[in-house]
């Protein structure tokens, strides 16, 4: 998430203001409104579609000889 917000501080024209990363709905100072209702109800201010290049299968350490290789389901849910 830096990352973007850094690469759109580094290009030309307009900066970002502010980055927001929220997990948890948190009270706002000032008000009764919780932050994700406050966002919610705020403009759009862009809209940015990223592509993303697919990752190679991260392939765990290899088998001893004689061994199975790992077949587990990785963290994508699909099998290696």
């Amino acid at each position: 998430m830096f990352e973007l917000f850094d690469l759109h501080r580094q290009l030309a024209g307009k900066k970002p203001d502010l980055l927001v990363r929220a997990k948890c709905d948190r009270c706002l100072k000032e008000t009764e409104r919780k932050l994700f209702a406050e966002l919610a109800q705020a403009p759009v201010a862009a809209n940015v579609t990223l592509e993303v290049p697919r990752q190679r299968a991260h392939l765990g350490k290899p088998s001893k000889p004689g061994e199975a290789p790992d077949r587990r389901p990785s963290k994508t849910g699909r099998s290696q």
